[in-house]
């Protein structure tokens, strides 16, 4: 690989006051003391059965931000080593001992890759982060060893690329908040559904049987709740939906509770069921609905299915009509902007593209096929963030995917990843009124069951934020009037952020990493 030398950046102090010059070499003497330790070969480590040459190794240090006396006993590492032949080790150095375990060897094309990546590791500018937030990489020849140390909350993708693939299981460092107030609700939540009222004054909550709850925004004392009844036929009447989500009509007149199968209409005003929309079950098959969606006139209500089929339904009869004006001939899927003037489907092949209703074309093809789980617009509809699910098994690693593209020509954005690593679930993902942040209810950890709302700068891609939320399922997150952002969890409880105040810091902590 040939030598390894470290380059600092010339110092131009001639246009520097005196004590903004002292800083900067300050600084740099800092960081060359910081980082000579990690400079120093050969590295030694243990694969297995067999030792191994240590190629690469990567290290997060946190909880060293003590004094002196403490360090020793307080200072954590965690991290991996990958072998020249492309075998994994992995550590969590703690104050009581070292923990640690092996992982297969990466496959031919990762390897070459690795070797690509690291060959050309991104310069760290001579800059020693804060602590908490180091993450240094070291590259092995020999004795000599390349060392550059990054940011946690702003590493280069480069970085995160190279982490993904060794899969040493490392975050970025992003602000974290937990609730400023919570409340039990009754009933069975393992699933269920939250919304706001249609007259914004009220906060609404179902378990999995009802009752449909009121909660007062600002005391969250409940006001009144109706019960999950029964819903009347022409013969009749057939037992309520389990409940999986709640919304309502453009007009508020009309409460819309999802269910596996079937999707139950009612008043939004006395929860009196109205309408049951379903299909006929064929050998315990049917269609399983999601996302149901009012057209913006609130004509038509458009439903998603796991079947190569669009249904829709007009919502003065209630019946099941063939199309929707303005979808594509042959769309199985169809989710107009809020103003009509762009639409994302899902073409019969599974092709997702973006539409132009207007002139009825096609403005780009956004992904060649895979299953749509969402898609909301931005405020100004400039933009449109979709969530997508890829291949048969939805909960594998890497499966659903967020992107974002801009309306008007169908450029790719950013897509957006949890703790830079892999999604393995996306439960739901909304804007933040000014555009300039996504929030989403994620898991990053296939052994996890916990669904926080982590949140991104739309300018950066980059998550830089987390509310700290339900510990398993969400059953709904919620704008408030004023900002505030509530969640419904599956352990029967409401949580509430005041999320103005919170955006306002992760804006400013992502002004400061510029």
């Amino acid at each position: 690989m040939g030598a390894f030398r470290r380059s600092f950046p010339a110092l131009v102090l001639l246009c520097l006051s005196s004590s903004r010059g002292e800083q900067v070499l300050s600084g740099i003497a800092e960081y060359a003391t910081w980082i000579r330790p990690y400079e120093v070969g050969p590295i030694l480590a243990n694969f297995g059965e067999e030792p191994g040459e240590v190629r690469l190794a990567i290290t997060a240090i946190e909880r060293d931000d003590r004094g002196p006396a403490e360090v020793i006993d307080y200072i954590e590492r965690y991290g991996g080593h990958v072998s020249t032949d492309g075998r994994r080790r992995y550590f969590h150095e703690y104050s009581t001992g070292t923990h640690g375990g092996f992982g297969p060897a990466l496959p031919d094309a990762d390897q070459k890759k690795l070797d690509t990546l690291v060959a050309d590791l991104p310069d760290d500018r001579s800059y020693l982060p804060p602590p908490n937030r180091r993450l240094v990489f070291q590259v092995v020849d020999g004795n000599r060893v390349k060392a550059r140390v990054y940011d946690r909350a702003n590493a280069p993708d480069k970085v995160w690329e190279i982490i993904r693939i060794t899969g040493v299981g490392i975050k970025p460092w992003v602000l974290a908040y937990k609730a400023n107030y919570e409340w039990t609700v009754d009933g069975d939540y393992q699933q269920g559904g939250l919304a706001l009222s249609p007259d914004r004054r009220h906060l609404i909550s179902a378990g999995i049987d009802g009752p449909f709850q009121f909660w007062h925004l600002d005391t969250h004392a409940r006001m009144q709740e109706y019960p999950n009844s029964s819903i009347p036929t022409a013969t009749g009447s057939i037992p309520s939906v389990a409940v999986s989500g709640l919304s309502f009509s453009p007009d508020g007149s009309v409460a819309v509770v999802e269910g596996a199968l079937a999707i139950d209409i009612r008043n939004a005003e006395s929860f009196q069921g109205l309408r049951r929309l379903e299909e006929p079950v064929i050998d315990g098959k049917g269609p399983r609905w999601s996302r149901p969606q009012f057209t913006p006139d609130g004509r038509f209500l458009v439903l998603q299915t796991n079947q190569p089929a669009l249904f829709v339904f007009d919502t003065k009869t209630w019946e099941r009509v063939p199309n929707v004006q303005g979808a594509p001939t042959g769309a199985t899927g169809f989710f107009p902007s809020p103003r009509g003037e762009r639409s994302v489907y899902v073409a019969k092949g599974g092709e997702i593209a973006l539409w132009d209703p207007e002139a009825k074309r096609n403005i780009a093809l956004l992904d060649p096929g895979a299953r749509v789980a969402q898609v909301v617009y931005s405020p100004d509809e400039s933009m449109v963030a979709v969530v997508s699910v890829h291949g048969a098994n939805a909960q594998a690693a890497g499966a659903y995917r967020a992107r974002i593209w801009r309306t008007e020509d169908g450029t790719f954005v950013h897509e957006l990843r949890v703790f830079e690593g892999e999604m393995y679930e996306v439960a739901e993902l909304l804007w933040w009124p000014d555009g300039k942040f996504v929030m989403a209810v994620t898991r990053s950890n296939s052994a996890s069951r916990e669904q926080s709302v982590g949140i991104w700068s739309v300018k950066t891609g980059r998550q830089r934020g987390e509310l700290t939320g339900c510990p398993r399922r969400s059953n709904g997150i919620v704008l408030l009037p004023g900002g505030r952002l509530a969640q419904g969890c599956a352990d029967g409880m409401i949580r509430v952020w005041e999320t103005p105040e919170i955006i306002k810091k992760v804006g400013a902590f992502e002004a400061s990493l510029q």
